[in-house]
């Protein structure tokens, strides 16, 4: 601290204490804020309840189809495509699953690669709003977290269809460390596949 004081005077005070700054006019006009505290906004950026304190990762992407919000949901929902529009050297392939029709509670069993690592990966379908929305929840490796929502709204005479991905890595801060780089590298590039792929698809499908 005396190094900066000397350094910068009284600036130092920013580095050392805080700038305190205040939105004056907008707490004069009566402004809502979502957030009033820091904390808060951080704590749901990062998805961190009080059950569970972990920070999460997020991954998003979205994709617009001309197709209809019913068919696109239709296409998603099913675990067969999910084969299709994964990236080939994976070796991603569809077991079993716990109920005929998909649906909440339905538990899904995948093998899988990863990095030439043969895997195995259990999901339970969490939330099904069709044809809006459907989530499914890793309960079987490789992360400590992975809760994947597809949503569906209309829009332009088509559908925006979104993906949100919170994830976590074993070992917390350490294995964000050590392989969160190309986790997410990997991340990216199996959505960008996938997006690449389900472009052609639906445009085969339109024809």
């Amino acid at each position: 601290g005396f190094i900066l004081k000397a350094a910068l005077g009284e600036m130092s005070d920013i580095a050392l204490k805080g700038q305190f700054a205040i939105p004056k006019k907008l707490l004069e006009n009566r402004f809502k804020f979502q957030f009033e505290h820091l904390r808060e906004a951080l704590h749901d950026l990062f998805f961190i309840t009080d059950s569970n304190r972990t920070p999460h990762l997020l991954y998003e992407t979205r994709q617009w189809l001309q197709m209809p919000v019913e068919k696109a949901f239709e296409f998603f929902c099913s675990e067969k495509n999910l084969e299709k529009i994964t990236p080939p050297h994976m070796n991603f392939k569809v077991q079993n699953k716990s109920t005929k029709e998909i649906g909440k509670g339905t538990l899904i069993n995948y093998k899988l690669s990863i990095r030439g690592v043969p895997a195995r990966w259990r999901t339970l379908i969490d939330e099904w709003n069709p044809p809006h929305s459907f989530s499914d929840e890793q309960l079987i490796w490789p992360y400590s977290k992975w809760l994947h929502t597809h949503k569906f709204s209309a829009a332009a005479c088509g559908t925006w269809r979104r993906d949100d991905v919170q994830y976590s890595l074993p070992l917390g801060i350490a294995g964000r460390l050590a392989a969160g780089w190309f986790v997410k590298k990997d991340i990216n590039a199996i959505f960008n596949y996938r997006r690449k792929k389900i472009g052609e698809l639906f445009t085969n499908l339109q024809h």
